[in-house]
């Protein structure tokens, strides 16, 4: 994602968020510490190897839908009929605050010129109906053939015909279970290992209680979507020492160089809402801390619990996110 042409984008190791999957499923009952649930049926069947050429996040209400799970309620994990997406609320007002961002432009932009390289293994005994079934994903290195020929001639690497490596950085192998039916693989609930991207800094997550969904499956590609959440504070912990040197030329440009008051400080949009969010020193000031981020009660309401890990809980305990990705033939090693 840009942020005032600043990168922050999602990058992905599991059927990703930008993602990275290296989590299991099989479990209904993946905990909050991250550990991982039991798995209840091994896959079976032969790997197929893809690599995903495009990750689709949620920047309005139909996309939310389009690329959410039901990932249960505030107060079970057991799905409700209802889908959960809280990202696209995020992402939304982002757009709003930074009107010149181009959020879903700079993940695709990354996806092209190989900056994300996700590869998928899915073990099935067929595509159209297989009864223990299981898809994992890793982070890819050394392509072939190299994604750009030129700045404007990128994506080679993504013409099913592409081979790769597993980063030395990739998780550990696991694979997320499931079954599938009528052409339609659905697994989960499980643990996913979920690395994000803001600017050249990577991040991990533990995205909790995951669910995926994978349609037009053949030898050729497939089409997914991947739903979990995360803990908020994790989150916010996560990102805090990251985002004040990103923010700092946003500031710098829209903001006075001194004399401003909180907690807007006399800066011009988008610099005002988010000084306003972020700036919760005491005494108040025109600086916004790595500490200020863990403890803005601002930042804590848009990034709160909306889904529950487990069978029961007393308050939702989860943030929601869903994305969409598809991806196209590929090869790479532990195929066989």
């Amino acid at each position: 994602m840009v942020l005032n042409h600043r990168n922050l984008f999602i990058a992905a190791c599991g059927v990703s968020l930008s993602i990275a999957a290296c989590g299991s499923s099989g479990s209904d009952k993946p905990a909050v510490d991250g550990s991982t649930p039991t798995v209840d049926a091994a896959p079976q069947g032969a790997h197929h190897g893809y690599v995903i050429n495009q990750i689709s996040i949620p920047l309005d209400m139909a996309q939310a839908t389009s690329y959410g799970l039901d990932l249960g309620a505030e107060k079970s994990n057991a799905p409700d009929g209802t889908v959960d997406n809280a990202l696209q609320t995020v992402l939304n007002l982002v757009q709003v605050a930074a009107p010149d961002t181009s959020l879903q432009a700079t993940i695709s932009g990354a996806i092209t010129d190989g900056t994300i390289i996700l590869l998928a293994d899915l073990i099935a005994t067929a595509f159209d109906n297989a009864a223990a079934a299981g898809l994992s994903i890793k982070l890819g290195a050394t392509p072939t053939p190299m994604p750009c020929n030129a700045a404007d001639d990128c994506g080679h690497h993504l013409d099913g015909t592409g081979t790769f490596t597993i980063a030395d950085s990739s998780p550990p192998n696991a694979t997320v279970t499931g079954s599938i039916t009528s052409g339609t693989f659905n697994g989960g609930p499980g643990n996913l290992s979920l690395q994000l991207a803001i600017g050249d800094t990577p991040i991990s997550l533990n995205l909790l209680g995951a669910r995926v969904k994978a349609t037009e499956i053949s030898e050729s590609g497939l089409t997914a979507v991947v739903g979990g959440g995360v803990v908020p504070q994790a989150l916010i912990d996560a990102v805090a020492p990251i985002l004040p040197p990103l923010l700092a030329p946003i500031l710098a440009d829209a903001c006075p160089a001194a004399g401003g008051t909180p907690p807007t400080c006399g800066c011009a949009e988008p610099a005002a809402t988010i000084m306003g969010v972020l700036n919760t020193g005491s005494p108040a000031n025109c600086e916004i801390t790595a500490d200020e981020i863990k403890s803005s009660a601002a930042l804590k309401i848009l990034l709160r619990a909306d889904v529950c890990s487990q069978p029961t809980c007393t308050q939702p305990d989860l943030f929601s996110l869903g994305i969409k990705v598809t991806a196209v033939k590929a090869s790479f090693p532990g195929l066989q």
